[in-house]
């Protein structure tokens, strides 16, 4: 009896967080504007970069560009929804509701994902079109791209019910995934840093997703040890963030 009304929570979980995303697409695919606006800038950055410094750099940046893509729609993009629900009395609505903060996290993050699609588009179509990337690579690189933006996700949720103003929200949110997009080494490779300062770099997760596809698509070289870190920062991040929305996150108080 017990396992099957566990059971029944999981399902019941399950089909609010889908019910929410799925609302949420419908939502974004009534305002194409910025679909196509967002699509548009990775094409312009592989452009920049290419003309400024050649083929080389031009990976990195591609690279870079679908780390920034998957990070910036949740921890950008998706804080600032969040906050015009609660301005629109609809957040109150799903905190009455027997829905957790959990279940509308991934709920309104699966609704964000429709704003990542035709900059994912793009930059795959480059990478697999210019051959900086292979088929069999795609599966791993996908699955980095959507761990970034749970990190994300998960960042800008605990972000949104800490804050009261949209424009507060939004200077937050966009500091803290510029410090994790530019100063890192995601748009250029780590080995531009000195040996010696390469640690200060790892403080910030995006190191560790850039350095892996990179690595995933043999662009970097990494060692054992090496690789071991990166997939051990990445993921003691993922779990500080997933403890900070179920601890942390001031879901009843917002």
């Amino acid at each position: 009896m017990e396992t099957t009304s566990r059971a029944y929570g999981v399902a019941a979980g399950l089909r609010k967080t889908f019910g929410l995303a799925y609302a949420q697409t419908l939502i974004g695919l009534r305002n194409l504007y910025p679909l196509i606006s967002v699509g548009l800038i990775p094409g312009a950055l592989y452009l920049m970069f290419f003309l400024v410094g050649g083929q080389e750099l031009s990976q990195h940046v591609l690279y870079g560009a679908l780390i920034a893509q998957a990070l910036g729609a949740g921890l950008v993009s998706m804080p600032q929804f969040i906050v015009i629900h609660r301005d629109r009395r609809l957040l109150d609505m799903y905190i009455a509701s027997p829905m957790g903060p959990l279940s509308y996290m991934f709920g309104f993050a699966g609704g964000r994902l429709i704003y990542m699609l035709p900059g994912m588009v793009i930059l795959f179509s480059i990478l697999l079109g210019f051959g900086f990337m292979q088929l069999h690579n795609l599966p791993a690189t996908l699955l980095i791209v959507l761990v970034t933006f749970a990190l994300g996700s998960m960042i800008g949720f605990t972000i949104a019910t800490y804050t009261k103003s949209l424009f507060v929200t939004g200077a937050v949110s966009n500091i803290l995934n510029s410090l994790f997009m530019m100063l890192p080494p995601v748009m250029y490779p780590l080995a531009i840093i000195p040996d010696r300062y390469q640690w200060l770099a790892f403080l910030a997760p995006t190191t560790a997703v850039a350095e892996l596809i990179r690595w995933v698509n043999n662009l970097a070289e990494l060692t054992s040890g090496r690789l071991t870190l990166c997939i051990l920062l990445l993921a003691a991040w993922l779990l500080a963030c997933l403890a900070m929305v179920l601890f942390k996150s001031r879901w009843r108080e917002v």
